[in-house]
């Protein structure tokens, strides 16, 4: 892809819209442990040869300014993570979070546009987590979420599988993040109770409205997954399972 190689086995890609454009049309090639970043924009030539070009490019991480950390997420650690997040409520993944799971490190940055970021949240290594969410398991996972079926992915979903923990968080106007949604006990979300380590949830639009209001739960090596719709803010349910 471009230059990427993805000669790495830790090499991880994710679709991101870097143009805030409303479309997810950009790549974002990332090297946790080593703190490569690079993305790529699609290019389409006459003959309809496809290309991608590099739009940005960095070999310390993502970098950001403000006033709560140091100046970047180092992406040094390999447990690191990214996923792209709608932090202003714009209705695009623009934004990023940036995790470490087990350190309780997170950065939530803010596209300022053509590759720069300004610090919305930030827990160095070790951290404290968010919105009462430790990250403090190496199994911890954080994913985007329109929680309220708003067509805005602006609620991040913090899940501890093997232990059933599952909050929701929302972000508000004075920098923190509050729980929307917090299951109670190890009872997961919506019937899906998260309790093996394997388990591994993402964000769908099962209606076809363009929300992603939905969510796929799913346990790879057994065949099980649901899929868990929220039909009334504060109590996802099962829509779905097989």
């Amino acid at each position: 892809l471009g230059d990427w190689t993805l000669g790495d086995p830790a090499d991880r890609i994710i679709a991101y819209d870097f143009g805030d454009t409303g479309h997810l049309d950009h790549l974002l090639c990332y090297r946790p442990g080593a703190g490569l970043v690079r993305i790529f924009e699609k290019q389409v030539d006459g003959t309809g040869t496809i290309t991608f070009r590099q739009v940005f490019d960095s070999a310390s991480g993502i970098g950001f300014s403000g006033p709560k950390g140091p100046a970047g997420y180092d992406l040094g650690n390999s447990a690191d993570r990214v996923i792209a997040y709608d932090c202003e409520g714009s209705g695009h993944l623009n934004d990023l979070v940036c995790y470490r799971p087990g350190k309780g490190a997170i950065a939530v940055l803010k596209s300022t546009g053509a590759g720069t970021y300004q610090q919305v949240y930030f827990q160095g290594d070790p951290g404290a987590g968010i919105g009462g969410f430790s990250l403090a398991y190496p199994a911890d996972q954080v994913i985007a979420y329109d929680y309220d079926r708003s067509g805005k992915p602006d609620h991040l979903l913090c899940c501890r599988p093997g232990v059933g923990l599952v909050r929701i968080l929302t972000l508000q106007a004075d920098g923190t993040f509050t729980p929307v949604f917090t299951s109670r006990g190890p009872t997961g979300i919506g019937n899906y109770d998260f309790r093996s380590p394997a388990d591994q949830v993402t964000a769908y639009d099962f209606g076809g409205a363009g929300h992603l209001s939905d969510l796929v739960c799913y346990r790879p090596g057994t065949g099980t997954i649901w899929i868990v719709q929220n039909r009334a803010p504060g109590a996802p349910i099962l829509n779905g399972c097989k």
